[in-house]
């Protein structure tokens, strides 16, 4: 059940449940239980922004799965550091990690896992301007999901491809890669994925300017992102909201316009702050004072 609630991003009732099944897993002495019970509420602690308690969990996840002998799990903890180095905007690390992990999913044939490999090392080069990187790692993770039947884990690396997409301004492709990956996400009924997929629709047609369309795609993500408690894709949304809403104060406009474009503007900078120095992540923070 609380992976049911993780995929439909209810990450509340997503922890409770795996607080309940580790405490049943102590009573009865399952190791591996109780490892994997650490693991997945590390996830979700990193999903929310407490990146401190989440490397807790994944070390005590970490050192029952040496004890065992676990290699399927001492891999998976190793993606998941990726994932807060990825967060914290340690690129590096986090490519060193996914690497690491990827090295052990091969060697043990894990499909499933080797494509959430490809899809997190594919966001990294996104991330990193290395668009041909990302976008071989990105199809590799699709071709592998549809293979195995996995369409539940297709929104991401299709919200990605838009990404980069956009990144080299074919809107074409990436209203395609959007759609599709919204699509996926509705029938699924993942909140998470759908929720992050606005923000980059809402850059989509902020690049078409079609203003109103865009802010609509923004708040929206904002407000799914708020609800789902999700903070670190939150301040990525605040981020490139008040980055558009900056751009559109140079377009001619009544005074009183411009002065609440500013306002806003600045405020969303302001949340996205607050959230990324929680974090730490002096990339965002740096991109963010910039913009100020």
């Amino acid at each position: 059940l609380g992976r049911v609630y993780w995929l439909r991003g209810d990450f509340k009732s997503a922890m409770t449940y795996y607080s309940s099944s580790l405490e049943i897993f102590k009573k009865i002495g399952d190791i591996h239980g109780i490892s994997q019970c650490y693991n997945n509420m590390g996830i979700i602690s990193d999903l929310t922004g407490n990146f401190k308690r989440a490397i807790d969990y994944y070390k005590q996840s970490l050192e029952m799965r040496e004890q065992i002998g676990d290699v399927d799990g001492i891999a998976m903890n190793y993606n998941n550091l990726g994932l807060i180095y990825f967060n914290q905007g340690n690129f590096t690390n986090a490519i060193k990690y996914y690497n690491k992990s990827l090295e052990l999913f091969i060697r043990l044939g894990n499909n499933y896992r080797i494509a959430t490999l490809y899809n997190n090392l594919g966001e990294v080069y996104c991330e990193q301007g290395n668009h041909p990187q990302a976008i071989s790692f990105l199809e590799r993770a699709i071709d592998i999901c549809l293979s195995i039947n996995a369409r539940q884990f297709l929104p991401d690396p299709y919200r990605i491809l838009a990404e980069v997409f956009l990144s080299l301004g074919q809107l074409d492709r990436t209203n395609n890669f959007c759609q599709t990956s919204l699509e996926i996400a509705l029938k699924i009924g993942s909140r998470e994925y759908e929720a992050i997929v606005y923000r980059v629709m809402g850059e989509l047609f902020f690049h078409q300017e079609e203003w109103e369309t865009s802010s609509e795609y923004f708040e929206k993500s904002i407000r799914m992102l708020l609800d789902l408690g999700l903070k670190i894709e939150l301040g990525k949304t605040y981020y490139s909201y008040a980055v558009a809403l900056k751009e559109l104060r140079h377009l001619p406009s009544p005074k009183k316009v411009q002065k609440d474009l500013k306002t806003k503007s600045r405020l969303y900078l302001q949340e996205a702050l607050e959230i990324f120095k929680q974090i730490d992540n002096l990339k965002m923070l740096s991109k963010i004072k910039n913009a100020l």
